[in-house]
């Protein structure tokens, strides 16, 4: 079967992105902990029709939410001066 858009071409370069049920399993807790994540608004998801899907960068700030904070604080001292 040949493709019909054969000139197109695609920029992104292999972006990672997880369902509930994989995180569930990477980060060793439940699909529920996930979605509870997901709706307090700690972990930054988005939806594919009715299933939510979260970027990497989304999870490693989740992982890391003191690394934010220290970035956002520089900046904020740098504005300062």
């Amino acid at each position: 079967m040949q493709s019909i858009n054969r000139s197109r071409e695609y920029i992104v370069t292999d972006p990672k992105v997880f369902t509930v049920p994989e995180l569930a399993d990477l980060l060793k807790t439940s699909e529920l902990n996930v979605y509870k994540a997901i709706r307090a608004k700690k972990l930054e998801a988005f939806k594919v029709g009715r299933e939510y899907r979260v970027s990497q960068d989304a999870l490693e700030r989740f992982m890391n939410p003191q690394r934010q904070s220290v970035q956002s604080s520089d900046a904020d001292g740098e504005a300062a001066k």
